[in-house]
């Protein structure tokens, strides 16, 4: 549970798959059961953080976040990625029938690597699966409503 304090100054924003501040007064937070939570830094004061499921990585979510950050730091070098526990491709199965599995983290570090090079970029990646993981609320796994949370700021 939140504390007091922070429960009543509390901003929920629906619908939304990704934000920025550059404010240090707000905590971004993101919340996934199986999808790739992502979180981006900047030492220009740029933090962002993004859900980045299969719908969201197809329409290409980070990379387009990333051409953002790259406007608003005014370089493509600096950044540091989290990627966090998501849900693996072997557990990821998008069809039974054609046996047809996605690649989240793959498809995601694909983005990636088309709008900011590697070598200049600190890139952490947490490979926990939420499904094999039973430390994660999954809803593939149980179909809880549950879910896990990251919550970061700018200092």
């Amino acid at each position: 549970t939140l504390p007091e304090t922070l429960y009543n100054h509390t901003q929920t924003i629906q619908n939304t798959d990704g934000l920025i501040t550059t404010s240090t007064s707000h905590i971004l937070a993101v919340k996934w059961a199986d999808c790739l939570p992502i979180i981006i830094y900047h030492p220009k004061k740029i933090l962002c953080v993004l859900h980045a499921g299969r719908k969201g990585t197809t329409k290409k979510i980070l990379e387009i976040a990333l051409n953002k950050l790259i406007q608003i730091a005014g370089t493509n070098e600096c950044f540091e990625i989290y990627m966090g526990p998501h849900i693996c491709e072997t557990c990821y199965e998008i069809n039974a029938t054609k046996n047809t599995h996605f690649n989240l983290l793959k498809t995601n570090i694909h983005q990636l690597k088309k709008v900011i090079p590697l070598n200049k970029t600190k890139l952490h990646i947490k490979t926990h699966c939420t499904v094999c993981h039973h430390t994660y609320y999954s809803y593939r796994k149980s179909k809880t409503k549950k879910r896990n949370y990251l919550f970061c700021s700018l200092q």
